[in-house]
């Protein structure tokens, strides 16, 4: 081998630990963009359909219910309004005192 190898070696042998951690750091980095990349993207659609209901309206994304179905969410609704106040009188104690929920 040559000097000049030699010398490379040895400098690339010396440096090995500032290149490596300078190689780990851009990886990093890559990993943290393409997070920061994919999160903006998945955002940016769950932003635009959850936060702008208008938007859902406009494109008909909301689903209409046939007479049956409700039917069946009208009496699912009865059916909390009747537990609801079941429990509101459960929260009244046996001595008479009600609790106030607020």
């Amino acid at each position: 081998m040559s000097q000049a190898k030699v010398d490379k070696h040895k400098n690339e042998k010396k440096n090995r630990k500032k290149t490596e951690k300078k190689k780990n750091i851009k990886k990093l980095l890559w990993v943290f963009a393409g997070c920061l990349v994919f999160g903006g993207i998945i955002g940016f659609f769950l932003g635009k359909f959850w936060l702008y209901p208008k938007l859902r309206e406009e494109q008909g994304f909301y689903v209409e219910l046939d007479e049956e179905q409700q039917r069946q969410s009208d009496l699912n609704n009865e059916i909390l309004q009747q537990l609801n106040s079941q429990m509101e009188e459960q929260l009244v104690t046996e001595e008479g005192v009600q609790v106030n929920i607020e």
